[in-house]
């Protein structure tokens, strides 16, 4: 029993990492699909971000138009009280479930903007977001530099 389990794992494999062309020579294999998934999935917390965050806080809404501080702004802010990327995003996570005066480290942006309205986001997607602003470099308008 256990042989015929490795025969059929290994039947398995060989299927999935083979070359197939459903369409002659526009075909394409299982590792480039895969490849293009991961892809997908890396980008996926910057569009999550654009879709979710942007709206509110662009680093390109300049003066008056600024209804809320830039991501950067937020990602500099967090950074110098996060430790660690699980710290930075378990705070982000926490303000955005419930974001009130008492626990904002903003002050002077909630002075300007006031506090941040409830939004109900999926707990993964804020996760995603804000796993996607610890890790990379967002962008700034040309007063603050790039």
């Amino acid at each position: 029993m256990l042989n015929n389990l490795k025969i059929f794992s290994a039947f398995i494999f060989f299927i999935l990492t083979i070359n197939y062309s459903p369409s002659g020579k526009d075909g394409y294999s299982f590792i480039e699909e895969q490849h293009q998934f991961q892809e997908l999935q890396e980008d996926s917390g910057e569009k999550l971000m654009e879709m979710y965050c942007n709206t509110c806080h662009s680093f390109e809404m300049k003066g008056e138009d600024r209804i809320a501080p830039p991501m950067f702004a937020i990602k500099n802010r967090y950074m110098k009280v996060s430790s660690s990327e699980e710290e930075f995003v378990e705070r982000i996570l926490t303000w955005v479930k419930n974001p009130t005066v008492e626990t904002a480290l903003m002050r002077r942006a909630i002075e300007r903007f006031e506090v941040m309205p409830y939004l109900n986001y999926e707990e993964d997607i804020v996760k995603e977001i804000a796993e996607y602003i610890y890790n990379n470099e967002l962008k700034r308008n040309k007063k603050h530099g790039h």
